[in-house]
């Protein structure tokens, strides 16, 4: 999911789930800045408690004001039958 910040910085934020390099077990999410000459950030890993694995955002394109606050909306690993919501301040 994408979401354009106050100061007009283009987000994303992603489900990572697998291996990492050394095979250890990784169920998180991150979050990285596409820059206008097509650069990636480094993935930063979010520090949620458990990890959204499907979700929704409030974005400009649904009407929501650009803010340096991301709100998640969707279901958490590990929680069945339950819609979850998180709110994260960026710096």
């Amino acid at each position: 999911m994408m979401k354009l910040n106050h100061d007009n910085r283009l987000l994303v934020i992603v489900f990572v789930n697998g291996s990492d390099a050394t095979g250890q077990s990784i169920s998180e999410n991150h979050l990285m800045e596409l820059h206008a000459d097509g650069a990636v950030s480094t993935a930063v890993r979010v520090p949620l408690k458990k990890p959204f694995t499907d979700f929704f955002t409030a974005t400009v394109r649904a009407g929501s004001p650009a803010s340096n606050l991301l709100e998640l909306l969707g279901t958490q690993q590990g929680i069945a039958n339950t819609v979850c919501y998180a709110r994260i301040r960026l710096k």
